[in-house]
């Protein structure tokens, strides 16, 4: 592409509103395109392609000196020069690309405004996003060529097939955020990226790897471009252990189950110590005495947490019952969800013991009757669901029972957010967003501040969220329900 022709590339979107006028490059190799607000945008010819940056133009303070000149937009981008976005992509992949820049390490730790848009379950509003500069640009080309739909809309399908994202939907709205943790240098390909290995990149590498749940419940859509491990003899290593964690039983059985794992991660060589993580039981340390004494104050004798998986349907689904006379969990329950329609037509893992969710239900409704806790009408309020945040009750389950033609069950129509009970408690002047800040704040972490077991596994998530839980019974919060259907 000859430097010309940049003039028809970029002059031809609607979002450069303004004159398209161009002037003398500032520094070598950009041009300069006036676009009105008060900003610029600098074209940039590789040896390729065309990039784009977008930047502030001259501030003025109260004098009517400038503060500085072409400062970096805090949001929509990151700092300028970060990450070269190529504007003769097609739109839509490079809508992707965009939007999987905004919630990489690098940039997610740096972007304030973007960190303040972000709900407790890590969820931005693609409304907010479809107001970036960047962003504009795309949609309103993929506009200009007729699609009909709102850049909400057109944002969400050309995001939807990431596999660094996840979409979701929140009273209407469509809401994105990342499916894992991932830097700069994995969504990069042959786009030239100016920006300095961080610190999180080497540990970011570590969680490459970790266990697809997708596959293990059926079928994962990346096939071989999923960064994740699909070997069927680490998943069921991870949930037999899991299922067996140390301390419910004696060495000689819990043991082997660990050296299993262990075992395994070696074979694949996954040295990461989170990958291949031995499940704790969960339990107090206080004396039984101290123990019933806490446990008297609570309106509920059980607590049964859950943290369930699935962007757009549930794939998994696991619960700890954690009683709080003794405070220490009895039980465990986990299971691998086969989805209505999300992979109807494709070929599934033979290997895979995933079955509806309606069966899930069934199975979760007998064990708790076999703990006592549900009865013959199911209608029992000796214990109380948790989960991190309202999404998993609230939205999701819902959303399943109704694909799968039943109704949710009553114990699930009421639930404690132990996010809202938690920052009621650890008061602070920023709330804990989600399960890995409220470990750091009541030390649940390791010494190097990192989290035990693999985040967005259902099965570390729900123990983690049972350990959260713990610290606040022991220190004599009262757990109340906070949300109903």
């Amino acid at each position: 592409m000859k430097i010309e022709d940049t003039a028809e590339v970029v002059g031809g979107f609607r979002a450069c509103n303004g004159p398209k006028a161009w002037s003398e490059p500032s520094q070598p190799g950009f041009v300069q395109v006036p676009t009105g607000s008060n900003r610029t945008l600098f074209v940039q010819r590789s040896a390729d392609a065309v990039c784009l940056n977008a930047t502030r133009g001259p501030r003025r303070g109260r004098r009517g000196g400038a503060r500085g000149a072409n400062r970096p937009r805090r949001h929509g981008g990151g700092k300028a020069g970060n990450f070269d976005l190529v504007i003769d992509m097609e739109p839509k992949p490079a809508i992707q690309r965009q939007v999987e820049y905004y919630f990489c390490e690098e940039n997610l730790r740096t972007d304030d405004f973007l960190q303040r848009n972000l709900d407790g379950d890590g969820f931005c509003s693609i409304n907010t996003i479809s107001t970036f500069a960047r962003i504009r640009i795309f949609t309103a080309k993929l506009k200009d060529a007729g699609d009909p739909r709102t850049s909400e809309e057109l944002i969400a399908e050309a995001i939807r097939e990431s596999p660094y994202l996840e979409v979701g939907r929140e009273s209407g709205h469509l809401q994105v955020r990342r499916a894992l943790k991932y830097s700069l240098k994995d969504i990069s390909g042959g786009v030239p990226v100016t920006a300095k290995p961080s610190r999180a990149s080497s540990s970011t590498k570590e969680e490459r790897g970790a266990p697809c749940k997708y596959h293990f419940a059926g079928y994962c859509d990346r096939g071989s471009r999923c960064p994740n491990t699909h070997n069927m003899d680490y998943c069921d290593a991870i949930e037999r252990q899991w299922m067996n964690p140390i301390g419910s039983g004696p060495a000689s059985k819990t043991g082997p189950l660990v050296d299993e794992l262990k075992r395994i991660c070696s074979q694949l060589g996954l040295s990461s110590p989170s990958l291949s993580y031995a499940s704790k039981m969960v339990r107090s340390k206080l004396d039984p005495a101290q123990a019933r004494t806490v446990g008297e104050r609570q309106a509920f004798d059980y607590f049964v947490v859950i943290d369930i998986e699935g962007q757009h349907e549930i794939i998994e689904f696991p619960a700890i019952v954690f009683s709080t006379k003794g405070l220490r969990e009895v039980g465990r329950f986990h299971r691998w969800v086969k989805p209505v329609n999300l992979w109807r037509g494709k070929r599934l893992n033979p290997r895979s013991d995933s079955v509806p969710f309606s069966q899930v239900l069934k199975e979760f409704e007998a064990y708790l009757r076999e703990l006592g806790l549900v009865g013959s009408n199911g209608n029992e309020s000796r214990f109380a669901m948790v989960c991190c945040g309202n999404w998993d009750v609230k939205t999701q389950i819902p959303k399943q029972c109704k694909l799968n033609g039943m109704s949710v069950p009553s114990y699930m129509r009421k639930w404690v957010n132990i996010k809202d009970v938690f920052n009621e408690v650890y008061v602070s002047r920023t709330k804990a967003t989600g399960m890995k800040a409220m470990l750091r704040r009541s030390g649940l972490v390791g010494a190097d501040g990192a989290v035990e077991g693999v985040h967005h596994l259902g099965m570390h998530d729900t123990e983690n969220i049972t350990r959260i839980l713990l610290r606040l019974l022991e220190q004599n919060v009262q757990i109340n329900i906070t949300g109903k259907l």
